[in-house]
């Protein structure tokens, strides 16, 4: 029986080596790892853009606070927006910074092009609500 079960063993050793080779004689190279996409080297496919993000996100999240006070002066009115506007941006900083040190911490694993906030940096979102005031809608002094 032992015998049987390692002239099987032998045989299928054989068969796999037999079927990896290629018809020339040479043997196929295995396929190496890589944590970059070397196909298409983009930087943001890479852990730098990883890593820039989250420092980028950490250093500028404050910018949170005054889109955020545009954006409910836009919806509601200047007191909503003094208030809950500070509140509610007080509160995406504090997340925009946190996923900033997410990216920071884990900058080397994949993937490297998908933020975890949107927008992907802080000051596209204070871009936003500063561009969405509409100048003739401001109070025109008497």
């Amino acid at each position: 029986m032992k015998k049987t079960c390692f002239c099987l063993l032998v045989l299928c050793l054989l068969a796999g080596k037999a079927s990896g080779q290629q018809d020339s004689g040479e043997e196929k190279e295995a396929p190496r790892a890589t944590l970059v996409d070397t196909a298409d080297p983009h930087y943001d496919k890479t852990p730098i853009n990883k890593l820039a993000r989250g420092a980028i996100n950490i250093a500028t999240c404050w910018e949170e606070i005054p889109a955020d006070v545009f954006r409910v002066s836009k919806e509601k009115n200047d007191i909503a927006a003094y208030t809950l506007g500070v509140a509610e941006g007080t509160t995406t900083a504090l997340i925009r910074a946190l996923s900033g040190v997410f990216d920071v911490v884990t900058f080397i694993l994949p993937p490297y092009n998908k933020p975890l906030m949107q927008p992907e940096y802080a000051s596209e979102s204070l871009e936003e609500g500063y561009y969405e005031i509409d100048p003739l809608d401001l109070p025109k002094n008497p």
